[in-house]
This record gives C-alpha cells, sequence and structure tokens, in this order.
C-alpha cells in the first residue's frame, strides 16, 4: 500500500511538472506521453493517473462545452498526437473530467459530443479532404449522423 502511495505521488508529481512547465517543452511531445496507453516508466494505470491529474490542473467548471472544449485542444500545454488511439485516451480523460465539474451531463455524451466537434473541424479544415472536394466542404446533416 505505501509503495502504491509513494508511486501514485510520483506520478503526481510527474503531471504537475508537465503542466507548470509546459511552456518550457515540446507540445507534441507532451501529448504523445500523456496519451500513450503504456511508457517505459509507467504502466497503463499510472499512465490514466497522469492523464487524470495532468486535466485536473485545469478549471472547466465555470466554461461552457465550447470554451471547454477550445481550452482543452487549444490552451492546455499539448498538442494531439497523429494516432487515433492515442487521440481518444485524451478525449475519454477530458469527457471524464467534464462531466464531474459537470453534474447533468455524462461522460459518453461529452465524448460524443467531443468526437463530433472534432469531426467537424477536420472536415472543415483538412487541406486533404478539402482538396479532394474541390475546396468545398461537403459534409451535410445526415453524412454527420452516420459518424
Amino acid at each position: 500500500k505505501n509503495d502504491e502511495s509513494i508511486q501514485q505521488a510520483g506520478v503526481y508529481l510527474m503531471a504537475h511538472f508537465l503542466y507548470t512547465q509546459n511552456r518550457y517543452l515540446d507540445k507534441q511531445d507532451i501529448g504523445d506521453f500523456l496519451s500513450k496507453l503504456e511508457t517505459s516508466v509507467l504502466n497503463e494505470k499510472q499512465s490514466d493517473q497522469l492523464r487524470t491529474f495532468y486535466f485536473s490542473h485545469i478549471d472547466f467548471t465555470e466554461l461552457s462545452f465550447v470554451n471547454a472544449y477550445r481550452k482543452f485542444l487549444c490552451s492546455s500545454g499539448f498538442a494531439l498526437p497523429k494516432e487515433a488511439q492515442l487521440i481518444d485516451n485524451l478525449l475519454n480523460c477530458f469527457a471524464s473530467i467534464y462531466s464531474d465539474m459537470h453534474a447533468e451531463l455524462d461522460s459518453e455524451s461529452v465524448l460524443v459530443l467531443s468526437y463530433g466537434a472534432m469531426m467537424l473541424n477536420t472536415e472543415l479544415h483538412h487541406p486533404q479532404i478539402l482538396k479532394t472536394r474541390g475546396g468545398k466542404s461537403a459534409m451535410d446533416v445526415t453524412q454527420f449522423q452516420q459518424m
């Protein structure tokens, strides 16, 4: 039990360091490290704790979903990784923390909304999608509902 408490404290200190010193660190490296299920220094449980501790430094309580999501993606000291599974790990953590701060929401609803917003943003701004569609975003409501 004591070893587990020490390890948890170490994970908290690591998250605290990453969050408070992120302006000096590579944002992509932070995002990649936070999103991995396991690393050479953390097992899966510790990686989950790291994400939770890191994002618990951010107060989303007074923010609407849109503003909280924007803050999460744009000013939380990390860059999204490129792999879908790694992005999923971060979005799951955001959904859990945001729903904990907003009792009227459940984490599954926040997660679905997060994915939907990300898909629409990708549809609207990704250069490869725009290029294949002649510069036009072509997703309609029906296509969005089928995602």
